[in-house]
């Protein structure tokens, strides 16, 4: 399996989550008796019924170049384009990234392998966690 394979398995599971919840809701809405689409008052207030079918429109051309986009069609690729030198960047021996998204454990795990970073790049230490 390909990272591109895993990726677009990843974003049909989180598209069809998302659409799946989309019913549900717009089922309780219907069940208390709520309007779906908007009132007159709405569309006035959002700009008027030109804006509101060119909003239609784009959630409908957005909703087919997903679905093209999880089928695998091959002119999808036509958008997609290469960022020069990340890939020597990621892989260059002193370079040291850290996506900290787990904040302050994620710095210390990796500022406990030093063969990860450069000569001279931590010179300040961290103060020991405390526990919570």
């Amino acid at each position: 399996m390909t990272i591109e394979t895993i990726y677009r398995l990843a974003f049909t599971i989180l598209f069809a989550a998302l659409i799946a919840m989309r019913v549900y809701f717009m089922v309780r809405v219907r069940r208390a008796g709520e309007r779906l689409m908007p009132g007159k008052e709405a569309i006035a207030r959002e700009g008027g019924r030109g804006v509101l079918i060119v909003r239609v429109v784009v959630f409908f051309l957005l909703m087919a170049f997903l679905a093209m986009y999880i089928a695998g069609m091959a002119w999808i690729d036509a958008f997609s384009f290469p960022l020069p030198g990340t890939q020597e960047l990621m892989t260059h021996r002193q370079t040291v990234v850290i996506l900290a998204t787990g904040g302050t454990p994620m710095v210390r795990a990796a500022a406990a392998r030093p063969s990860l970073i450069p000569t001279g790049a931590c010179s300040k230490r961290l103060p020991p966690t405390r526990p919570s």
